[in-house]
């Protein structure tokens, strides 16, 4: 969220290879598959020590897809029109503990 604020026009290249022309190479490849399978590994041993009986790599990729999506309503502007003075600080802070409390809710 930090980066996608102070550098949004980087956002929105890392993501849009539509924009610079460019396909991923192996190594990039290489490098988000790493990645996602650390991230997927704490998720991993995040639930478990919880008792919460979700498919970490699912799990992984919902909370990415929460952070990336705000990255993105944040950047792309729709966020100051649908939650007019939001504290976005607030929120990216917040929502960490949201979806945690919505995991232990689904699947202790």
């Amino acid at each position: 969220m930090s980066f996608a604020r102070k550098h949004p026009a980087h956002f929105r290249l890392m993501f849009r290879p539509d924009l610079t022309g460019a396909s991923p190479e192996l190594s990039l490849q290489t490098a988000a598959y790493g990645t996602l399978s650390l991230l997927a590994s704490e998720t991993g041993q995040f639930l478990e020590e919880r008792g919460i009986a979700r498919e970490p790599i699912l799990t992984t990729l919902a909370a990415l897809s929460m952070a990336h999506g705000l990255a993105t309503l944040l950047v792309g502007g729709p966020l100051a029109l649908i939650a007019p003075g939001m504290d976005v600080d607030a929120l990216a802070k917040d929502i960490p503990t949201l979806f945690v409390e919505a995991l232990s809710a689904l699947g202790g």
